[in-house]
């Protein structure tokens, strides 16, 4: 997962903005998932969630809420609220794959979505799935 245009903010506003623009999200993270699932910062503003015992259509929902849940919250200071989107790479693990291979795999996918308009959620064998 990648926060859209996060230069912007720090551009925008200052870094100390975008560090609580950081910690909101991780924060939002742990409160949209469930305590089994994993939820780290993988570097800059990206971050990585492991969903355990999840296939791709309770990922793809999970993930969906979790995006819907970002574009409504209000992050930032009092005195600096900020608006933030976030586009969203889904990997399936299996035994034959090592780590690094799902996450690159997550990463294509998320790098997609972000041509494709940001402030969506990809799963990385490019299927859509819908949600009706």
């Amino acid at each position: 997962m990648d926060i859209d245009d996060f230069k912007a903010i720090n551009d925008s506003f200052d870094h100390r903005v975008g560090d609580e623009v950081l910690r909101g999200l991780a924060a939002l993270m742990r409160e949209q998932c469930r305590e089994e699932d994993i939820c780290c910062r993988w570097g800059g503003e990206e971050f990585v969630i492991a969903l355990l015992d999840t296939d791709q259509v309770q990922a793809l929902e999970a993930m969906q809420r979790l995006r819907i849940a970002v574009e409504k919250h209000n992050f930032g200071t009092e005195a600096r609220l900020v608006k933030i989107t976030v586009t969203i790479g889904i990997s399936e693990f299996s035994c034959q794959d090592s780590i690094i291979e799902v996450i690159e795999s997550a990463d294509a996918a998320m790098y997609k979505a972000k041509k494709s308009g940001k402030n969506s959620v990809l799963l990385s064998s490019h299927k859509h799935l819908t949600l009706d």
